[in-house]
């Protein structure tokens, strides 16, 4: 019996979609509900719906394998080449000159799947120059000597005609090769490719497979390794495998298939977004750290993280605290978000505190409380990153000059 064909169903954030009650399975329904409730409100067939169901995406952007016959494609209100261009700051992707290869990525399934292409043909090349090996010490039990005898092990066995020896194996199966191959076994079991992709990206699987084991890695173990000339380019491949691991959750076990393989909560883009571009722009007078942590309490059980603290370099005088919010306002800032970036502004000692809004708002807002000048700028996402970058710098910079002071 041939397959049934797989239906797509496209989801835009926030834009809640009705489904007769026959056009959706009570199955699928509850796993939708069940599984991914975090990305898709489900509102189930009654009443209050005209008997329909009633999906809407919450924020999220990505590929969500609902069934075998369904899978939802969660859209963002950004456009595709804006999306590209946050990931690439945000996961430093930028130096991988990748961006003219994603121009025909017209669908995130489409854009997944050219950088798992990437990702699998970088591992291929890899292969051609020999993968890295490092020596490796080996403890085992041997009836022939290799290396160096350990005796007071094989003294304990006497019987035991085998003798334990320690030595040194030039060896592939490395971190540095696991971390690719773990990556590639999850964008596999993803199973969101098509047949070409994936027979690529299983050749490369198959390439590192006999001589590496197939271990879990967090996405964390891809950042901050040591890289030499021998294994530089090892570097562009592990910014792909943490791009590809940080969007798959929870965290499997080995031959596991339960994961989101693609899935971006896009309110931690746009924040990871914009500090990776104020980072690279603000210059050598500025130092910026993301999630600074202040305890309220001596114990540490309160305590504000801050998404954005930029200090004087030479002095290390906070002037700017930021926080990013992806959803825009109507008309101003809500009180609760200027209530929150301004006790962050207290804590940090900090000049001036900023709201950051992907787009502009109707009554943009500069005032003064209690010392400190509270504002809310635009990086705006609905134009090139670097025109919306250079933009937002110019905005930061402005001078407080005849602004209003709030009192009570």
């Amino acid at each position: 019996m041939a397959p049934k064909p797989r239906t797509v169903l496209e989801l835009f954030e926030y834009a809640p979609i009705q489904l007769a009650s026959h056009e959706l399975s009570k199955r699928a329904g509850l796993k939708i509900w069940q599984t991914f409730g975090r990305q898709v409100a489900v509102e189930f067939p009654s009443a209050k719906t005209d008997e329909h169901w009633q999906l809407t995406a919450q924020g999220w952007a990505g590929l969500l394998p609902v069934t075998p016959e369904l899978t939802l494609v969660l859209r963002p209100k950004i456009a595709l080449q804006m999306l590209w261009s946050m990931l690439a700051y945000a996961f430093g992707l930028r130096d991988l000159h990748i961006g003219d290869k994603l121009v025909k990525a017209a669908t995130l399934p489409d854009l997944y799947e050219q950088l798992a292409l990437i990702f699998a043909q970088r591992v291929l090349k890899r292969r051609r120059q020999g993968f890295a090996h490092h020596y490796q010490p080996i403890v085992e039990r041997r009836t022939t000597v290799r290396g160096r005898v350990q005796p007071a092990e094989s003294l304990q066995r006497p019987w035991d005609v085998a003798l334990t020896c320690q030595y040194d194996q030039f060896s592939a199966d490395i971190e540095d090769n696991q971390i690719l191959l773990w990556t590639l076994d999850r964008i596999l079991r993803g199973r969101l490719c098509s047949a070409d992709a994936q027979r690529i990206v299983m050749s490369a699987f198959h390439a590192l497979r006999p001589g590496v084991s197939l271990r879990p890695f967090r996405p964390a173990a891809c950042q901050q390794r040591h890289y030499d000339r021998l294994t530089e380019d090892y570097q562009a491949l592990h910014a792909l495998c943490y791009f590809f691991l940080a969007q798959t959750a929870p965290f499997p076990a080995v031959g596991d298939s339960t994961m989101l393989p693609f899935c971006l909560h896009m309110a931690t883009l746009f924040e990871r977004f914009v500090a990776a571009w104020l980072t690279h722009n603000l210059g050598d007078s500025w130092r910026l750290n993301a999630q600074e942590t202040y305890r309220l309490d001596s114990e540490g059980n309160l305590a504000f993280r801050v998404d954005m603290v930029v200090r004087e370099r030479v002095t290390g005088r906070v002037r700017w605290v930021l926080d990013t919010k992806y959803s825009t306002p109507h008309q101003t800032p809500a009180a609760s978000d200027v209530a929150q970036v301004l006790a962050y502004a207290h804590a940090a000692r900090a000049a001036e505190a900023i709201l950051v809004f992907p787009t502009p708002i109707a009554r943009p807002l500069d005032v003064r409380i209690g010392g400190v000048r509270v504002r809310s700028l635009t990086f705006d996402l609905r134009t090139d990153v670097e025109v919306a970058g250079q933009a937002f710098l110019r905005t930061l910079d402005q001078p407080a000059e005849g602004k209003p002071t709030l009192s009570a």
